[in-house]
């Protein structure tokens, strides 16, 4: 299947740490993506972002003779935030923000993602209305560490399925089974 020439086919393919953005300069039949940007997150461990032991605080009733004393144990620790997964929800925040930029500015025409299915979640939130109309597939799989003839293959497989599906009329009815 041949798209129309003027329309741009962009595809993104991301994680937590790193993102890749193609153009499909090919046919949908015939993809051949050109790579044309990268961004990579420097997001070293939550242990090397963290210097301090979690936070402690003092139990309500803590050591005092009665009842209560027995309950409570005296010093509880509050739960540390993740720095190194709040940083993965931060970059694919940004990627998001700068998809949605480019949909506003028009720079692509059709769109498919492909990230793990926690990553897409969490960029789902960040769809803009223009972003979403040009959103053409989301694939749920982590394929950013394989090679562009790879995703190429992928690309392929999906814009083939995306032909052979059944075009709804004007009236919003198709084939055999409308009747």
């Amino acid at each position: 299947m041949r798209p129309d020439p003027d329309k741009v086919l962009w595809v993104a393919v991301f994680d937590g740490g790193k993102a890749l953005i193609y153009r499909n300069d090919g046919f949908d039949d015939a993809p051949d993506l050109e790579l044309i940007e990268r961004f990579d997150n420097d997001n070293p461990p939550d242990r090397e972002q963290t210097t301090d032991a979690p936070g402690r605080y003092q139990d309500a009733g803590g050591g005092r003779a009665g009842v209560d004393a027995q309950v409570a144990h005296g010093r509880s620790s509050v739960q540390q935030t993740d720095r190194h997964e709040l940083e993965k929800t931060r970059f694919i925040e940004r990627l998001m923000d700068r998809l949605n930029a480019d949909a506003e500015a028009r720079k692509y025409d059709r769109l498919i993602l492909m990230a793990p299915e926690r990553a897409l979640g969490a960029a789902r939130d960040e769809y803009g209305h223009r972003m979403k109309v040009r959103l053409e597939h989301e694939e749920a799989k982590d394929v950013v560490k394989e090679t562009t003839d790879e995703i190429e293959q992928r690309v392929k497989a999906i814009l083939a399925a995306k032909a052979a599906e059944p075009k709804k009329s004007h009236l919003g009815v198709s084939g055999p089974e409308a009747e």
